[in-house]
């Protein structure tokens, strides 16, 4: 299992599957951005934000 891999892992395991399913395009564009640690944490955080936001409003949708 590669390093990716197993650190997808732990953001599954503290359920952030945001994050873990994206982690490798999200690596790429910090890398290509030449991001500060804290501009790739903020990136992390606002696309767990976004999956999650996008599949509450999925869900409510389904409901009505």
């Amino acid at each position: 299992m590669s390093s990716i891999d197993q650190i997808a892992q732990k953001f599954r395991s503290l359920r952030m599957p945001g994050i873990a399913e994206h982690l490798e395009p999200l690596l790429s564009q910090a890398e290509a951005n030449e991001s500060s640690y804290l501009h790739f944490a903020q990136s992390l955080v606002e696309h767990e934000e976004n999956q999650r936001n996008s599949k509450r409003i999925e869900q409510n949708r389904r409901r009505c």
